[in-house]
């Protein structure tokens, strides 16, 4: 068995951790409170949510895909998570609390991955 592949999806051991390390640092962000948690469009009064996201996603959908061995590499998580930042910033004003909170944590995002060297 080779030990450097050990997630299914293709991941191998040092980019699931640090793919982890990530989530986990901005989900403790407080501009990660919108995020958490998939969006209820009756609850979250965002009735046309559905017709204008085609792909919604959050962090805990994110985590569980990671954890579940569900990418093929750091380039399709890195897909999928900022695809959380893109669909709120393309719901969303750009004066709107929730779209700053997405392109912040869009740009920890991207700075953490420079740091890390991962794409």
């Amino acid at each position: 068995r080779d030990l450097q592949k050990t997630h299914a999806g293709g991941m191998d051991e040092v980019e699931y951790v640090l793919c982890s390390q990530i989530m986990v640092e901005l989900m403790r962000k407080t501009d990660a409170r919108p995020f958490l948690e998939p969006v209820d469009p009756q609850a979250d009064d965002l009735p046309d949510y559905a017709k204008v996201i085609k792909q919604p996603t959050d962090l805990s959908n994110v985590q569980e895909r990671l954890r579940e061995g569900g990418y093929s590499s750091v380039p399709d998580f890195s897909a999928n998570l900022r695809r959380v930042f893109s669909n709120a910033m393309s719901y969303f004003k750009p004066e709107h609390n929730t779209y700053k909170a997405a392109r912040r944590l869009r740009r920890i995002f991207a700075d953490t991955c420079t740091e890390l060297g991962l794409q």
